[in-house]
């Protein structure tokens, strides 16, 4: 597998949108579009855009960075990897009704909550659970990023993710279509829940160990190779054992010796063989033979000596995959040796995974509630002898439903302190740990940056426009393909468009709505709301400019290609069940 390979596919996509600039003409549009001729970027552009990208983006790399450190202070903790193996065993035997469960789970949160990049804290945690119920990558991509971008496609209250649409089209309310758009959420993570189920079950061969033939299920890579490792096993317990008649035949070794010197040559080798009858060092060619034997008996008969070996054979599962080595040790823990206490692992998880549900679904906005609005207030307002305690020592924070993902950052801090505290581990071990998790999170944070990148360049060089005028131009099978005035050939691939250049949801709809606002009918806008949040996220399973796809190939160390060549086929099979969706419903 080539290294770094989705850091050089977003190197690849910014020269290609760089190229664009030469041979497009860009366009701005005032009530009509206006050309603006060609607007080429430079050589010096290429390095200075990046600067620009981190100076409005910058929030984005210290949050990848903040759960890298999260993570790096985890790995320090050996009740962490205790937390991980007794999760695992959970749901032996049943990790597919697991994967399906988490992949509703996952969908349904960022459907109500828009929470994609706040989601990406339990990533890496639900990863190494998949990788060590002997899935493989592909798997866990599938569960994550597949979940997490079918929950976009299928938005119904994540007010984060659409908001900007109903700001520019009038009339449109977050509550239009919402059954067309709770359609396209459930029948996606259904044909993503078979689609994995699959996968999982062409890539997963049954074991027929001791007879008996099991699904088995892995804890490690150690335990993935067992074959191996069983082996060398083996081959140490030989050691021993002849470590041990060496020491019991000491003494007849010592007269053999003597009797050696004193002998002739012919009467050395007849003692010599009586003397390796019993385990030794071999003495000849015969005793080699021997000895060769019976080392051959030992490996035949040491799986059924050892009573840790049979269990491992009898009871635990192996799920042997095409690649034993797909995944590398970095991204689980080392194993320990004895359990440990992990309520307080569990605790602290269920705690973050509330406060981001809470704090990421729109109260205020959608719902009405303005609870949590009041609670902040209050805390805020609140004085102790005329002293504003909570204000001074929290500062100013936002309430819960406006959160941003940035805000996730304390609770990563507070919780690892917690963590550090409960588990006893020291600063410069917190520290240690801190810096190893942000070396790791280096290069996603770097694929992130560049992907901001790519926007900043088609802002600045705002040759899209072009393209989109000309899509909707063409005499595409207008009777055919023309339901409500939307043409489903030319709008979705206009979405499918403007997603690829320009990554985020709120910048897709800021160069696309107010052109089609100014060409469509009125008639069309609850159509159009509906359509782009779908193509948007099914285009990001897919799309080089997709935070959450690359950060997460970097992470597993998948290159794009093979990302690529294993979901094609779900790619078109979403693609056909959304549009006939989008059809019916509009």
């Amino acid at each position: 597998m080539k290294k770094h390979n989705a850091l050089k596919i977003v190197l690849i996509t910014i020269l290609v949108f760089m190229l664009l600039t030469w041979f497009i003409p860009a366009a701005v549009f005032q009530s009509k579009v206006v050309d603006q001729g060609r607007l080429e970027m430079g050589l010096f552009d290429l390095f200075n855009y990046p600067l620009t990208a981190l100076q409005y983006f910058g929030n984005i790399v210290l949050f990848l960075l903040a759960v890298g450190a999260f993570y790096g202070i985890l790995y320090k903790i050996p009740a962490y990897r205790s937390f991980l193996d007794k999760f695992a065993a959970k749901f032996s035997g049943r990790g597919l009704v697991f994967i399906v469960f988490l992949i509703f789970i996952l969908g349904i949160i960022t459907s109500v909550a828009g929470a994609q990049l706040p989601l990406l804290i339990f990533f890496p945690l639900l990863a190494s659970v998949i990788l060590l119920m002997g899935y493989d990558k592909i798997v866990v991509l599938l569960t994550l990023v597949g979940s997490t971008m079918i929950g976009i496609a299928g938005t119904t209250y994540g007010y984060s993710n659409v908001y900007l649409i109903f700001n520019i089209l009038e009339k449109t309310k977050i509550e239009t279509n919402i059954v067309g758009k709770v359609i396209i959420l459930f029948v996606g993570l259904f044909l993503l829940s078979i689609y994995t189920i699959q996968y999982a079950k062409r890539k997963m061969q049954v074991s027929s160990v001791m007879g008996k033939s099991k699904v088995v299920k892995s804890s490690f890579r150690k335990e993935v190779e067992s074959r191996i490792e069983l082996e060398k096993e083996a081959k140490e317990e030989e050691n021993e054992e002849e470590n041990e008649d060496e020491k019991e035949d000491d003494e007849k070794k010592s007269t053999v010796k003597s009797s050696s010197k004193k002998s002739s040559s012919k009467s050395t080798t007849k003692s010599t063989t009586k003397s390796t009858k019993k385990p030794g060092r071999p003495a000849g060619k015969n005793s080699s033979k021997t000895t060769a034997k019976k080392s051959s008996t030992k490996k035949s008969s040491g799986r059924s000596k050892n009573p840790n070996k049979a269990d491992a054979y009898d009871n635990d599962v192996i799920v042997v995959t095409k690649d034993l080595t797909d995944y590398s040790d970095d991204l689980v823990p080392s194993s320990v040796d004895k359990n440990h206490r992990t309520l307080a692992l569990v605790i602290i998880f269920v705690c973050m995974l509330i406060v981001l549900i809470l704090a990421y679904i729109p109260w205020s906005e959608v719902f009405g509630v303005k609870l949590f609005t009041d609670i902040t207030k209050n805390v805020t307002d609140f004085k102790l002898f005329k002293y504003p305690l909570f204000s001074k020592i929290l500062g100013k924070f936002n309430a819960f439903g406006t959160w941003s993902f940035f805000e996730m950052i304390p609770v990563l801090f507070l919780s690892s302190a917690l963590l550090a505290i409960i588990y006893k581990i020291d600063f410069n071990e917190y520290i240690d740990g801190a810096i190893k998790g942000i070396k790791k999170a280096i290069v996603p944070a770097c694929i992130a940056i560049l992907i901001y990148t790519g926007l900043v360049l088609v802002t600045y060089h705002p040759f899209q426009l072009t393209i989109y005028n000309f899509i909707q131009r063409l005499g595409v099978a207008k009777k055919v393909t023309t339901f409500k005035h939307i043409n489903f050939i030319k709008m979705p691939l206009v979405a499918m468009i403007a997603s690829i250049f320009n990554g985020d949801p709120l910048y897709v709809y800021n160069s696309t709505m107010p052109y089609l606002a100014g060409v469509f009918d009125k008639k069309t806008y609850d159509g159009i709301a509906m359509l782009f949040p779908t193509i948007y996220g099914w285009t990001m399973l897919a799309a080089p400019t997709s935070l959450v796809l690359m950060t997460s190939l970097s992470y597993l160390k998948v290159s794009f290609c093979e990302w690529l060549k294993n979901i094609w086929l779900l790619l078109l099979e979403l693609l056909i069940a959304f549009l006939i969706i989008l059809i019916i419903v509009i």
